[in-house]
């Protein structure tokens, strides 16, 4: 099996493609990367950014290069010992006029060799079966050049019909991505055609798919994507856990993209006791006291009735395909509720989706599925019949024996699980983390709104069984579908150990910015969102600040329209957008009252994210599973959500940079002083990955089999640090860091490097040895039993040792 070790994502485009990507390869390898880990390349419509909307999984990208410039990129990574993890889509393509396989389906019909490849409702009554064909203005225009407007295997519609009804299925609510029957034997074998020949080759070492939950039978299709191939492909998924939530055992792939890590170092930096003032404040603040998890069902209900009422209608068609005649509803009436509790059972779905793919399904997910039934007929009275039916149908047998009914049952859940992933993703991620602000830290993919902070010992439990389950997963911590950036999220976290100074610094600025509003524009829960933004990506102190208003702008248009509480992207409220975006730029006139108090602010906090930021790095890179860097993220990263994410790398100054760190440990106090004297630059950071890096190479297998031992902290400040040890073969190695000193800080009224740790100490196994070298001061020690946080601490406010 290809051990990545560790990955560098690569987002590619016209504007980064393969000619770019062999400049900087001299630069990935003198940084210390093992596996380049890269966005889809094969041919995509003209001008994407980002290669999801495939047209030909059978050619390279030509805006991105050619399979002569890929196999001489990966002669030279060869040389260099590199590999690739390649990202492929196979839920949908584009539904282009490029797509020359839906083309001849539109011109054809069911009759084109390629009718069964996209998932169409070949039978709907919408348009006499006719495969609706969405557009506007000037694209309509352009597509109708290309074809016979007579010809009547297609329906030209608006765009917006597509919300009320539809009959193929499209990625989340995107109309111009049509998905694939993948499941389909031929499909999956003339889809990966191209892959094959490519893995076969050799240029690939592993496999990134992509929205794994869109597939019909999850399952089956990595069973059938190992088997393509072989047992030596590094194979993970795109998936997103809710809290408590597992991958399937059985899934045959060495893990997932790495945002459960993300989610459990994010919530390891925000301090738990601080969440009910934060509610409290919050909830003052807008005057709203529903829950988060009310409000995500109210969002996800939201967007299945306005935006999914085509989804929503296909799947009550086929229910009343499937049941048995004697349990069909007599009425309109009975239809309509029947509709509604199909709807019910998506929205209170409590994860993207469930895995069933037999009868019976298994006693957890059939306890799950009781549990949502329960809550519909205690909540919904009006749909206790439907329901009822609804719960008999699908977890009840009274046609035992009858293979045709289970499988008509078994059709009708799994195309249900195909739709409550995208009113998930759309519903939460797309509108309540846009919504609600209580602290949007953790309004993050792979993350939730609901949560607020994680133990020590939860988050030693958490890494224990991740080396059990999927020793290879990714440790994610920025990705190009994150809502902010990982050093935006560490230096947020500052705030909840800082809970007075930040309440009280709000409400000063509510009371400063006054003045500044257009007609009370933006409202409250607006402003606290801007505020949160600003204070998190406002660039480090004393760095260039010249491209920040516009970036800040952009941003704030986009949340609104996802938000869709006062625009939208389909409505869009141009008025409160430009009150609001005004708003926003006179908050960084420079001078005025706002600005001194928040630089003040800003500057103490962004110090603090520092160490959040470094600590988040170590643990990263030194807990079970595979670190993956996002591009450029080796210096701060304080991107907000795409486009702004996908900015181009400057990679010459990382390269000039890296030349210039003297990793040897000659000098080595002096280099430290210096790169904690200009932290704010982000060469620290570049300095401690390279070195990371390093001993990931070195010590591979001590990383990917080694024991995580959790280490016992004890004295005054010991729920201030965490600690454990990686133990593999005599080789061992220790990780400290601190927790929550924002507030250390202020007490002792000193920086985090003269912190008086007091009597803190980190308790040694037995079993450990005695000599520790810490790998960034190069400093050794002796510890027999005990370690005192004082002698790990030394020079910075993190260490890794070597035993």
């Amino acid at each position: 099996m290809y051990n990545p070790l560790s990955t560098y994502r690569l987002q590619f485009h016209r504007d980064f493609a393969f000619r770019h990507l062999q400049q900087i390869i001299p630069y990935l390898q003198e940084l210390g990367i093992k596996t380049i880990y890269a966005s889809p390349v094969l041919e995509a419509t003209p001008g994407s950014t980002h290669g999801y909307d495939g047209i030909n999984p059978h050619r390279i990208n030509p805006e991105i290069g050619t399979e002569e410039e890929l196999k001489a990129i990966k002669k030279t990574l060869d040389e260099y010992n590199i590999g690739w993890i390649q990202d492929i889509a196979p839920n949908h393509m584009a539904y282009r006029k490029e797509n020359t396989w839906l083309m001849d389906v539109l011109l054809n019909g069911r009759s084109s060799v390629y009718a069964g490849y996209f998932d169409i409702i070949w039978d709907s009554p919408l348009y006499e079966g006719r495969i609706m064909v969405p557009f506007q203005g000037s694209e309509l225009e352009s597509f109708l050049k290309e074809k016979d407007p007579a010809e009547t295997h297609y329906k030209i519609c608006h765009w917006q019909d597509t919300d009320k009804q539809i009959n193929y299925r499209r990625f989340f609510t995107v109309n111009d991505l049509i998905c694939l029957n993948i499941h389909d034997k031929n499909v999956f074998d003339g889809y990966h055609q191209y892959i094959s020949y490519l893995l076969t080759e050799g240029i690939f070492q592993g496999l990134r798919i992509d929205h794994i939950d869109g597939l019909y039978d999850p399952l089956a299709y990595l069973e059938n994507i190992r088997t393509l191939a072989g047992s030596e492909c590094f194979i993970i998924v795109e998936k997103i856990l809710e809290q408590g939530e597992r991958i399937p055992d059985k899934w045959p792939m060495e893990g997932n993209t790495g945002y459960d890590f993300l989610s459990l170092v994010n919530n390891l930096f925000t301090r738990a006791e601080s969440e009910k003032d934060f509610l409290n404040f919050y909830e003052t603040l807008v005057e709203d006291k529903r829950t988060a998890d009310d409000q995500a069902k109210e969002k996800k209900a939201h967007i299945l009735h306005h935006y999914m009422q085509g989804e929503l209608e296909n799947l009550y068609r086929l229910l009343l395909a499937s049941l048995p005649d004697n349990t069909i509803p007599a009425s309109e009436e009975d239809g309509t509720l029947m509709k509604e509790a199909i709807g019910e059972l998506l929205i209170n779905c409590p994860v993207y989706r469930f895995y069933g793919n037999k009868l019976p399904l298994d006693k957890e997910e059939t306890e799950a599925l009781k549990n949502i039934f329960s809550h519909i007929k205690q909540h919904k009275l009006h749909l206790a019949s439907p329901t009822l039916l609804l719960e008999n149908f699908l977890l009840t047998d009274p046609l035992k024996g009858n293979p045709e009914q289970d499988k008509k049952t078994l059709h009708f859940y799994q195309r249900c699980m195909q739709f409550s992933g995208p009113l998930m993703a759309k519903g939460v991620e797309d509108t309540l983390m846009y919504t609600y602000n209580k602290f949007i830290g953790h309004n993050e993919v792979g993350d939730s709104p609901t949560a607020f902070g994680v133990s020590t010992d939860d988050f030693h439990t958490a890494m224990q069984e991740r080396l059990q389950s999927s020793p290879l997963s990714l440790n994610a911590t920025a990705t190009h579908d994150t809502k902010r950036g990982e050093d935006v999220r560490a230096r947020l976290n500052v705030l909840t150990d800082l809970k007075e100074e930040w309440f009280q610094a709000v409400e000063s600025w509510y009371r400063l910015n006054t003045g500044l509003q257009a007609q009370a524009v933006p409202d409250i829960n607006d402003e606290y969102l801007i505020y949160q933004s600003l204070l998190g990506s406002y660039p480090m102190p004393g760095q260039d600040d010249s491209d920040f208003r516009e970036r800040f702008e952009q941003y704030i248009t986009k949340s609104l329209r996802e938000a869709k509480r006062k625009s939208s992207w389909a409505q869009p409220d141009e008025a409160y957008e430009e009150a609001a975006r005004s708003f926003a730029a006179r908050l960084l006139v420079k001078g005025t009252p706002f600005w001194k108090s928040f630089t003040a602010f800003h500057t103490n906090v962004a110090d603090m994210g520092i160490t959040n930021s470094l600590a988040q790095l170590i643990l990263k890179f030194t807990c079970p599973g595979t670190p993956d860097i996002y591009q450029g993220c080796e210096l701060w990263d304080l991107s907000f959500v795409d486009p702004d994410n996908r900015r181009p790398v400057d990679y010459v100054k990382r390269s000039e940079w890296l030349k210039h760190l003297d990793t040897t440990d000659k000098n080595r106090s002096h280099l430290i002083n210096d790169l904690w004297e200009t932290r704010f630059d982000g060469r620290i950071k570049l300095w401690m990955i390279h070195l990371l890096l390093k001993e990931r190479r070195q010590y591979g297998k001590l990383f990917s089999e080694g024991n995580y031992i959790k280490l016992e902290t004890k004295g005054e400040y010991q729920e201030r640090v965490i600690a454990f040890a990686r133990h593999l073969a005599g080789k061992w190695m220790m990780v400290v860091v601190p927790l929550h000193v924002a507030s250390l800080c202020k007490s002792q009224d000193t920086g985090v490097r003269n912190i008086d740790w007091k009597n803190t100490r980190i308790n040694l196994p037995a079993e450990a040895p005695v000599k520790w070298k810490n790998i960034f001061t190069g400093l050794e020690t002796e510890a027999s039993g005990s370690m005192d946080a004082h002698a790990v601490f030394t020079s910075l406010p993190m260490a890794i040792l070597k035993g």
